[in-house]
């Protein structure tokens, strides 16, 4: 990431980004405390975007796709403005410390 609207692409294996491709449903399932972590976020500062990722694993069933949500890790550091939000390197380097010490198992979903 080197220029300045560098743009993040999260890619799963070359089969698996196959296998959604052709998904027809996706379930996304929320645990309550990550629910009540991101509402609790979102109310923190009601004048600026906000940002964050949220963590979990996925399974494909037929032609549905179910997204199981179960963590969620706030955008530190992000340039934060009135209708935009931009991860900077800080962020990154703050999200990627927390999931690899707190939830090594769980990929990025969102």
């Amino acid at each position: 990431m080197s220029g300045e609207h560098d743009d993040l692409e999260i890619s799963l294996k070359p089969a698996d980004d196959m296998l959604l491709s052709q998904a027809q449903d996706f379930i996304i399932i929320v645990d309550d405390d990550v629910h009540q972590q991101m509402n609790s976020y979102a109310q923190t500062d009601l004048s600026r975007e906000l940002a964050g990722v949220i963590l979990g694993h996925y399974e494909q069933q037929g032609s549905k796709v179910i997204i199981k949500v179960i963590a969620a890790i706030e955008a530190r550091d992000a340039e934060r403005q009135r209708a935009s939000v931009k991860l900077t390197h800080e962020s990154w380097a703050f999200i990627n410390l927390v999931k690899d010490k707190m939830f090594p198992d769980l990929i990025i979903v969102g």
